[in-house]
This record gives structure tokens, C-alpha cells and sequence, in this order.
């Protein structure tokens, strides 16, 4: 059963079609749906009750998992045929880094079921995702606005279907999630080789295959072969990199923080406060005086460009979820006009 934020299926958006107009767009007048693939291991089933408060957040949401999977009755799961793996259903590596397997009948459910037609923008977020709904749409008008801020390329692309890489969360336009799905006939299609199965099969020769299909991996290859339908993409598919910019030079804001390097509950935490307090400094100076002093362990400038961050990656404890929550508010996003 899939979710919208009132509870019920009307899935109708009053928002104009056109990505341009939303420059004078209200954040909470982008409509959102966001999904994520989960196996239902005992260790997702722990992170689940977070990530639903904050999927509930979106305009509309969904769980995917499949159908072989038994677990307990769950009215936010969308169950889906999956090919049978090498890996036991139930070892603990079982798709591990081949989610795209599950995301390949995830996008042939969104596309039979017209999602795609009623929302602005659609988020796929992983499990060890802290994500924040408003600071996501915060964050696409930021993104927006650079790209309106650059070159003339940049400002053609706010016509033409779009992908945002934020990190290893991918963010679909309503033009790009037409584009796909009108091709999804072909697109879909997945690997019968031994070792690939399920894989998408236009990913043969490719990073990673056979062995894998992540979809960290598989989004920009995806981006890059509907490059001649018109689709643009933007961003990194790394979490943690602050140093993308438009055709201008001018930086995109900083929408993944990479949480990998904090290894126990206490350090998540303790970055999340971190986190926090960056968010409430107002001006640089106050921040490169505070950040070189008490947290030089980063450039100052990592914390104060990361102010309204949307996605915290690697956020591997329920309590680090619940302090995001808590602490993090949905303030704009830094996006400097120039490298600083």
C-alpha cells in the first residue's frame, strides 16, 4: 500500500508541471515521493520505525521489498519478484551491493502505477539514510536557483528531465521519470547471466559487473545512456563531496554528509550535535573561529558550507536517526555564489 501524507491515495499535486516556475516556489509546495528498497534483515527492521517518521514527512512514500520475503504483515510494504540469487534469501549477503536487483521491478511498479505523473520529484534514500523531507526540498530549490545562476547550459537543463545525485540518493524529476518510464520496456530488461542475474542488463561491461549493481553505480550509467533523450544530471554520486559547481564555477550546496568515519553510537551522535551547531551559526567568521578550534579534525569551511544538509549517510543507529530529527530543523541550505 503506498502512502501519502494524508493517509490517502489521491495523489493529485497543484503544482505546475514546470520546473522553472518553481522559482518562486514555496519548499513545502514541492511534492515529494520517496521509496527505498529493503531485504528485511533483522538489522532494516530495527532502522524501519525511524525511516518511517521520516518518509512520513513526503508527500507520498513506499517501502519495496520482495515478495519471497516473509516477515511480518506491513501495510507500507510493496512487495515485488525478484530472480532467485546465487545468495541464500536469508544470508546476510544476500544483494549485498545489488539493490538494483530489487530497484529493477521497484521502477516497473512506479511506472505501471503512474506515480511518476503526480509529484514534482521522486528521492530514492538507502536505510542508513537520515533524511530530512523539507531540507530535501529545500535543498532541490537551491540547486535550482544555481543552476539559473549559470551558464547558459545550466539554464537550459531546468527544462529538460533531471537527476540529482545527492551522495548515493538519487532525486527524478516528473520530465525524467516520464523519460524512463516510457522506456522502461527496454531499460528493464534484467541480466540472465549466472553471476548478474537481476542485474540491469544495460549495465554488462560496466563498473562493477558481473558481481554487482548498487545504485550508486547504476544511476549515473543510467543518466548517462538517456543523455540523448535530453536528461541532465547533477551532483555527486559520492556522499561528501562539497566541491561540485554550476558551468560558472558557482557551488552546488552540500546535500550527503558521509557519516562513515564515525564509527560507534556515541560518535554519531556527538556528530549530529556538531552538525547541529553549525546549523545555528549565522555568519563565517563565528564559524572558522569555532571549527578551528574545537573541531579541526575537518576544514571549517566542511561544516559551515554544510548548514541545511538533507542526508546524513552511514547513520547505522535508530538513536542517531531520532537526534537527527530532533536537532537538525529545516533551515536553508548554504549555496555560495562563488568557490570558497
Amino acid at each position: 500500500e503506498l502512502k501519502s501524507k494524508e493517509g490517502t491515495e489521491n495523489w493529485e499535486s497543484d503544482v505546475d508541471d514546470d520546473d522553472d516556475k518553481q522559482r518562486d516556489t514555496p519548499a513545502g509546495k514541492v511534492t515529494l515521493f520517496c521509496f527505498l528498497w529493503t531485504p528485511r534483515r533483522p538489522s532494516d527492521e530495527a532502522m524501519m520505525n525511524e525511516v518511517k517518521v521520516e518518509f512520513a514527512e513526503c508527500d507520498g512514500h513506499a517501502f519495496f521489498t520482495d515478495r519471497s520475503k516473509p516477515g511480518p504483515p506491513d501495510s507500507g510494504m510493496v512487495k515485488v519478484a525478484v530472480p532467485e540469487q546465487s545468495a541464500a534469501r536469508d544470508s546476510s549477503n544476500w544483494l549485498y551491493h545489488r539493490n538494483f536487483v530489487g530497484l529493477l521491478p521497484t521502477w516497473a511498479y512506479i511506472c505501471r502505477s503512474g506515480l511518476g505523473e503526480q509529484f514534482d520529484w521522486m528521492i530514492n534514500t538507502e536505510l542508513d539514510h537520515w533524511m530530512s523531507a523539507a531540507r530535501v526540498r529545500l535543498n532541490i530549490l537551491a540547486y535550482l536557483d544555481v543552476l539559473r545562476n549559470g551558464s547558459d547550459s545550466d539554464r537550459m537543463a531546468l527544462e529538460k528531465p533531471m537527476m540529482l545525485a545527492w551522495g548515493n540518493a538519487f532525486l527524478f524529476n516528473r520530465r525524467l521519470v516520464k523519460v524512463m518510464c516510457d522506456r522502461w520496456p527496454d531499460l528493464g530488461k534484467a541480466s540472465t547471466h549466472p553471476v548478474a542475474r537481476g542485474c540491469p542488463a544495460f549495465m554488462q561491461g560496466r563498473a562493477e559487473w558481473p558481481e554487482h549493481c548498487s545504485q550508486d553505480m547504476v544511476y549515473p550509467v543510467l543518466a548517462d545512456i538517456l543523455q540523448r533523450h535530453g536528461v541532465r544530471s547533477f551532483g555527486p554520486s559520492g556522499c561528501g563531496q562539497p566541491d561540485r559547481t554550476n558551468g560558472l564555477g558557482q557551488k552546488f550546496p552540500l546535500t550527503c554528509w558521509e557519516l562513515s568515519s564515525v564509527t560507534t553510537e556515541q560518535m554519531i551522535l556527538d556528530r549530529v550535535r556538531v552538525i547541529a551547531q553549525a546549523d545555528n551559526m549565522t555568519n563565517m567568521h563565528e564559524a572558522e573561529k569555532y571549527f578551528k578550534k574545537h573541531h579541526p579534525e575537518m576544514p571549517w569551511k566542511v561544516w559551515w558550507n554544510g548548514r541545511g544538509v538533507p542526508i546524513l549517510h552511514h547513520a547505522t543507529f535508530s538513536s542517531g536517526h531520532r537526534l537527527a530529527h530532533a536537532l537538525l530543523h529545516p533551515i536553508p541550505p548554504q549555496t555560495p555564489l562563488f568557490p570558497t
